[in-house]
């Protein structure tokens, strides 16, 4: 594939090298460049990732552990007083949960509340439950974490589908300014020779060589081709307020380019390039890079989380538990005789206490977990069509563009051709001219033919670039 980098400079430097008094001509580099560091588009794309990283965040924060702490007491028949320090937290691992902390209970309590006194030093435990069914493959808090790192990873690529945009926004106006420009330049030809061959016919018709009338269509073609300039010089100006919106000042404010800036069409271009272009594998490429696809194919991995997760919640609740602790220190007998709780044998707390559960649970007859399973599938279902929708839309797209690219060439070939016989002719019916076996009519009508026909080649390879750039922007490439 003929170097995209390649024909950009030489569309940049095709003009003379610019004295100090005159701006260099306008890259599409540099308007990339000004896009990248000012448009608001990417401003907003870029606040979006970061709001995506905060929920990212956010959603890890379902795992963080949780602290708590209390104190209370009795006072009445039974004067006993209590304190907890603890923390919780569930694990990334297998939905599990864990709890530990300390707590102590002293004073008096009813025979029913023996299991709220400690030793002295209180008694430290320790329990984990782990779900043996529903939430041990995946719960709402992984899934949550997943589909948030997924959504984070879709506005990133969201961001560079924005910044692909908006490149190709920018050189598609980039390209109508230049083509502009190009006619801008005809139409000052076409008025260049108009106004310098005036003096020559005056001469020759003050001479009597010619009739007056001459004279007079002459000064009619000027009238004519000065209107042309004016229209042209307004499409230029019209293209360029379309191209502002990409090339900003350092303030951000649109900036439209000055006509000085216009970068010429190379004569180098007046030849054809081969049409080496594999659109198979801009297709290819388009498929593994294009973030539009990468973002679609976020949504589908999304809609894949929360498949699994209705999935999961089919399954009945079923879960273990153990739980361990230990008294530290002596007990000592509670402040009041009453009590039926203190045993006056400090060794009865001396050893751990251990306890084991298993818990079960099922919804009947399922209609919520039955209806997020049918939403979710659905859900699958509508992102992968999407997915298969933008797919086809690039790869025409990718063969749009290179046929158009084919086209292009074909038409720079004939139109050299073209300008070469127009010149012939021109020259031939500027000399019958000269020697009084032709009119202005026919000149002006030649004069026409050779400076339409150098246009024609001039769009022709501006379209070739054009489509270059497009068939470099299908495959992702925002370099």
């Amino acid at each position: 594939m003929t170097s995209v980098l390649a024909i950009l400079v030489a569309l940049s430097t095709a003009s003379a090298a610019p004295t100090p008094a005159t701006a260099a001509p306008l890259t599409i580099e540099e308007v990339w460049r000004r896009v990248d560091e000012l448009h608001p588009s990417l401003a907003a794309a870029g606040a979006d990732v970061e709001a995506g990283e905060g929920l990212a965040l956010a959603a890890e924060g379902a795992f963080d552990p949780a602290l708590k702490a209390g104190a209370g007491g009795d006072v009445g028949n039974y004067t006993g007083a209590q304190a907890e320090v603890g923390a919780g937290a569930f694990l990334p691992l297998l939905g599990a949960r864990v709890e530990g902390g300390w707590r102590l209970g002293l004073g008096d309590y009813p025979i029913y509340g023996g299991k709220e006194k400690t030793s002295d030093f209180g008694e430290v435990a320790l329990g984990v439950r782990v779900p043996l069914l529903r939430d041990l493959m995946l719960d709402e808090r992984r899934a949550g974490v997943e589909r948030q790192g997924l959504e984070l990873q879709r506005r990133r690529d969201g961001q560079t589908a924005t910044r692909l945009d908006l490149q190709r926004a920018a050189a598609q106006a980039w390209f109508e300014w230049m083509a502009a420009g190009a006619r801008l330049q005809v139409a000052k030809d076409l008025l260049a020779l108009a106004e310098t061959r005036d003096d020559q016919l005056k001469r020759r018709a003050n001479a009597g060589d010619i009739p007056a009338i001459e004279v007079a269509d002459n000064a009619r073609l000027i009238a004519q081709r000065r209107q042309r300039l004016i229209s042209a010089e307004r499409a230029v100006e019209r293209a360029s307020l379309g191209l502002a919106i990409s090339l900003r000042d350092d303030d951000g404010r649109p900036q439209p380019p000055p006509p000085e800036r216009l970068p010429a069409v190379p004569q180098a271009w007046q030849q054809e390039r081969p049409d080496d272009v594999d659109v198979e594998e801009i297709v290819a490429r388009a498929r593994e890079q294009r973030p539009e696809l990468l973002v679609a194919r976020r949504a589908v991995e999304q809609a894949l989380v929360d498949d699994r997760l209705t999935e999961n919640q089919l399954l009945p609740s079923l879960s273990v538990g153990a739980k361990v602790s230990q008294d530290l220190g002596e007990t000592h007998p509670p402040l009041s005789s009453s009590s039926s709780v203190w045993n006056p044998d400090p060794k009865t707390r001396s050893l751990p206490d251990a306890a084991v559960d298993l818990r079960f649970e099922v919804p009947v007859p399922q209609r919520v977990a039955r209806g997020r399973a049918l939403a979710a599938d659905a859900g699958v279902r509508r992102a992968t069509a999407t997915l298969q929708l933008l797919e086809d839309r690039i790869m025409l797209e990718a063969h749009d563009a290179w046929q158009a690219r084919r086209a292009a060439l074909s038409r720079a070939a004939a139109a050299v051709l073209e300008v070469e016989a127009a010149e012939a002719v021109l020259v031939g019916e500027r000399q019958r001219f000269e020697a009084g076996d032709s009119t202005l009519v026919v000149v002006n009508l030649r004069e026409v033919a050779f400076a339409e026909a150098q246009l024609a080649a001039a769009e022709a390879q501006v379209d070739v670039a054009r489509a270059d750039v497009a068939l470099r922007l299908i495959a992702g490439a925002v370099d």
